[in-house]
């Protein structure tokens, strides 16, 4: 499974690059931190999946999600961001992401979600808690 993340803070980032780099079959294709940076990588790399969180430098995960959602063929988008307000997990629906976590509270729901995508994926329950991160 092909993975590309989305996020402005290098720590998730790593996180995150560094706990797929450990599961057999889960490959970080790619970072960015910024909108534009990222829908051209995106683009050029062709990931299953993207990590988004909302808000990015020179614009926000809400102009990449439409982006990508506009096109023919779009990855999976798993939202993951610090403003799960029900406002913003509204939007999300509408603009076309496929899941929304809160970072704080909901972030070891990612290794459940990959797990049932894609067969090999982590198990339920081995991402760890990020609430004293990010």
């Amino acid at each position: 499974m092909k993975i590309f993340i989305v996020e402005d803070s290098k720590l998730v980032i790593e996180r995150l690059t560094r706990l797929f780099s450990e599961h057999p079959g889960q490959e970080v294709v790619g970072t960015a931190g910024g909108a534009h940076k990222a829908l051209r990588a995106i683009e050029a790399s062709r990931p299953d999946v993207v990590i988004l969180d909302l808000r990015l430098q020179g614009g926000t995960g809400w102009d990449v999600l439409r982006t990508l959602k506009a096109r023919p063929v779009s990855p999976i988008v798993i939202m993951l961001t610090n403003f799960p307000s029900v406002f913003h997990r509204v939007k999300a629906k509408q603009f076309g992401a496929d899941y929304f976590l809160d970072k704080s509270e909901e972030f070891e729901k990612l290794g459940e979600i990959l797990s049932s995508l894609f067969p090999g994926s982590p198990p339920p329950g081995t991402l760890p808690n990020s609430s004293a991160t990010a």
